[in-house]
């Protein structure tokens, strides 16, 4: 019995021929069975849409534009604007990063690993070997 609904929800591609021959099926025993035990609760089911709206995160923006400062070869710059966002643990690798590029060093590695960034813990294993 089990084989047959199975056949017909997996070979008949049109939805209301679908439900007639599994209506039809066993005279109609097994579709009474499916609706009392398996469609009564989804006869009351709802759906939930959910909107989200789009709210910039400044300082991700300004961590960005430092990245792409140092991309640039603009390290001095980029070190410039990362210092300001030194408090927010998400700007610790470019920071870090920024200091390498313009020689702080060992500013660079207690930044590296103040962060919770894996690539900042890359770039320590880089230099530290």
């Amino acid at each position: 019995e089990l084989e047959q609904v199975l056949g017909i929800i997996d070979n008949q591609p049109a939805p209301n021929r679908r439900e007639t021959q599994l209506r039809r099926l066993n005279g109609g025993t097994t579709f009474r069975y499916f609706q009392q035990n398996v469609l009564a609760d989804q006869r009351n089911s709802g759906y939930v849409r959910i909107y989200y709206d789009y709210v910039p995160d400044p300082t991700c923006l300004r961590i960005n534009e430092a990245n792409q400062l140092l991309r640039d070869g603009h390290a001095d710059e980029a070190l410039i604007l990362l210092r300001t966002l030194q408090s927010d643990s998400r700007a610790l690798n470019a920071l870090g990063c920024a200091l390498y590029m313009t020689g702080h060093r060992a500013e660079a590695i207690d930044t590296w690993r103040r962060s919770p960034d894996a690539a900042a813990k890359k770039n320590l294993m880089g230099i530290e070997n």
